[in-house]
């Protein structure tokens, strides 16, 4: 399996000649040696004529953990590899029948939530297609209709298939903004098998990613008949999606519009599996529940913005400096601010300030200049000598 943080985007390697080492103290020499009480004594004779006897050497025995400490400085360049990522969207017809706020205006009109994402899908392939490979799967599929048989439908191949630069692809597969013409049930479980196969088909050693987006709980089991095929919860989904992460070490964003405590279509509580399965898929978020939460349009704007700078401007340090305090980032000799937070601001932050420090995401222009640069510079400090 891979490491998670191997998955999201880049590797590090050491430059020959880059290690500069400083020792950190001076060891004094002379040819004098005091006493306890600041007496000179010459080592040739004393008084009497006598030989004075050969003083110990100070450092003679002493185990080679006590000499004193040095300083290491390493500068390491870490070059961008664009993942595979796959969108897997819901197309399901509660996208056109539910709308909501879009703009924060009351005056304005409501929206449906097809149209949302279909900006929000717009604006970040528009900007993240040359630092990812993106492609699309829809479930259900654009052909699926209102019938029992036709309700389900997903292909068994992408929409799209990932690629570099494939924004316009992906946007001319999808619905149009206003479309209403929009049918068919919540085959989430279909979408994330067709996505997961496609993935894993490329066989190019890549990382890679899944995003999955949807207004609901999944059904449309395999073997459900009738109604059961919209009224049961499709339990293969939190399945393959745990699969797809502990087998082939694939993670699986989740973001849920405007997510229901309970549902009858499937009659299930469907934020309680949402959340099981953004657990399962390797990357939760912190807080009440582990999907991205998206109650608005700026709210889907946002966590898709994240997800997509997380995966294209991650960068896998490969080995951890020693303190939150001891590493400088610099993209084309410019030195970036170090951030608590991406909402700060242009910069960088870690990952994970409280767990391993090995991974580090670049925020905002600063995300931007990785992905035309290609390669940031990292420098681990020497620590502070106690």
């Amino acid at each position: 399996m891979f490491d998670l943080r191997r998955v999201l985007t880049t590797s590090l390697s050491t430059l020959a000649g880059a290690t500069l080492l400083t020792g950190c103290i001076d060891d004094p020499s002379g040819d004098v040696i005091g006493d306890d009480d600041g007496i000179s004594i010459d080592e040739e004779d004393d008084e009497t004529g006598g030989e004075v006897p050969d003083m110990p050497d100070p450092d003679e025995g002493e185990d080679e953990e006590n000499d004193p400490p040095t300083c290491e400085t390493t500068t390491a360049i870490a070059n961008t590899v664009p993942p595979n990522v796959m969108l897997v969207l819901d197309k399901s017809r509660s996208m056109v029948n539910y709308t909501w706020d879009d703009d924060g205006m009351p005056q304005t009109a409501e929206v449906t939530r097809w149209a949302s994402l279909h900006a929000t899908v717009d604006s970040i392939t528009a900007q993240y297609q040359d630092g990812m490979s993106m492609g699309l799967t829809l479930f259900p599929a654009v052909e699926a209709d209102q019938s029992y048989s036709g309700a389900c439908l997903v292909h068994d191949l992408p929409e799209v298939e990932v690629a570099l630069g494939n924004a316009a692809a992906i946007m001319s597969a999808i619905p149009a903004a206003q479309s209403m013409s929009i049918y068919g049930a919540t085959p989430a479980a279909a979408g994330i098998a067709t996505a997961l196969a496609h993935l894993e088909s490329l066989g190019d050693g890549l990382p890679a990613a899944m995003i999955l987006v949807t207004d609901g709980a999944a059904n449309c089991s395999l073997g459900a008949e009738g109604l059961d095929r919209f009224d049961q919860y499709d339990e293969d989904l939190p399945l393959l999606v745990a699969d797809a992460w502990e087998r082939a070490g694939i993670p699986t964003y989740v973001i849920g519009i405007d997510i229901e405590e309970v549902s009858e279509h499937p009659f299930t509580t469907p934020r309680a599996k949402l959340d099981e399965v953004a657990q399962l898929g390797g990357v939760p978020q912190p807080g009440e529940v582990g999907f991205y939460d998206a109650r608005n349009a700026d709210a889907l704007m946002t966590a898709l913005d994240d997800i997509a700078a997380s995966v294209s401007c991650g960068v896998q340090l490969g080995e951890a400096p020693s303190g939150v305090d001891q590493l400088v980032i610099s993209i084309d000799g410019e030195v970036l601010p170090q951030l608590d937070s991406c909402e700060q601001g242009d910069g960088w932050m870690f990952s994970d300030p409280d767990g391993a420090l090995d991974r580090i995401e670049l925020c905002n222009a600063s995300c931007d200049a990785l992905l035309e640069v290609g390669e940031v510079e990292a420098e681990f400090l020497c620590p502070p000598q106690p």
